[in-house]
């Protein structure tokens, strides 16, 4: 073998070895910590690092370049857990979530969330939920749960979410975003 192609051997294999260590590397840094589906709202506070705090009389969220998880107790008040303290607030009935990774566990009671640019995962809905969202991924844990949908979708996607008779109802309404089954 001349010496070029060895030359040019060893640069294929550096590169192959390079790709396959940054697609991992990728990968390994995006997913999320841990399977959110495998936790509720009991045991997902034992889960978590952050402090929870507890709010009353709370309709809608506003969501703006956040991950935020959902899940829902029996409890009539929302609980939540942030990675920044400084990055939310309410204001007249409205928590606001800005920059930031939270947990939060609503009650049974319909809410409505409107999203920005942000990551959402549903975990097992047990109550109707209104969803506005504009570059957002949404990500809905079912757990053998049937949800009816309705959806209206503007420049969206929507995979593998099939809608059946419910008594829980998720409405989504749509703008450059992505919905789709939940997966760790």
């Amino acid at each position: 073998m001349s010496k070029s192609k060895k030359v040019f051997l060893v640069i294929g294999i550096i590169f192959i070895f390079l790709l396959v260590f940054i697609t991992s590397s990728i990968y390994f840094f995006t997913k999320d910590l841990f399977d959110y589906s495998k936790y509720n709202a009991v045991n997902i506070k034992t889960k978590t690092d952050y402090s929870w705090k507890t709010v009353n009389y709370i309709d809608n969220i506003n969501i703006n370049q956040s991950k935020v998880v959902f899940y829902w107790s029996d409890e009539n008040n929302i609980k939540y857990a942030c990675e920044k303290d400084s990055n939310h607030n309410i204001n007249e009935k409205v928590f606001n979530i800005k920059q930031s990774h939270c947990y939060v566990i609503l009650p049974r009671k319909t809410m409505n969330i409107n999203a920005y640019q942000s990551s959402i995962n549903l975990i097992a809905p047990k109550e109707n939920i209104n969803l506005v969202l504009e570059q957002v991924s949404l990500n809905i844990a079912q757990n053998n749960n049937p949800y009816k949908y309705t959806i209206i979708k503007k420049e969206s996607n929507v995979e593998d979410l099939i809608s059946k008779d419910s008594s829980v109802l998720i409405k989504l309404n749509l703008t450059q975003s992505q919905v789709k089954e939940y997966e760790y």
